[in-house]
């Protein structure tokens, strides 16, 4: 399942202002590498989706992509600190095979 870190869920909770902290992740078919992650703040919950509960906030995983972001890390990438083209909610998948140049896409 995934792991969420503490910057992550800052991030997400900054983003959610004041509603309920609640990120909605899928895999969609799409991009250079043939897969991408879809993000989505959620005002609550879909059923049958898969939660993660890290730092107050709570992820949901769409159940046909909770094969494919097992052993994910969700981080946040400060701006300040890994500049402009890198930055923000990125998802560290060790599965991942292939990954498009910009790095919004990847392969398993």
């Amino acid at each position: 399942m995934i792991t969420v870190t503490e910057q992550a869920a800052a991030h997400i909770q900054r983003l959610a202002a004041g509603a309920a902290p609640r990120l909605r992740v899928r895999v969609i078919g799409g991009g250079c590498s043939g897969m991408q992650y879809d993000l989505q703040l959620a005002p609550k919950p879909v059923e049958g989706d898969a939660e993660v509960k890290a730092y107050g906030v709570t992820v949901s995983i769409d159940p046909r992509s909770v094969p494919l972001l097992e052993d994910v890390t969700l981080d946040y990438i400060d701006p300040l600190t890994g500049g402009l083209t890198r930055s923000g909610l990125v998802l560290h998948n060790p599965k991942a095979e292939a990954t498009c140049g910009c790095g919004e896409s990847f392969a398993i």
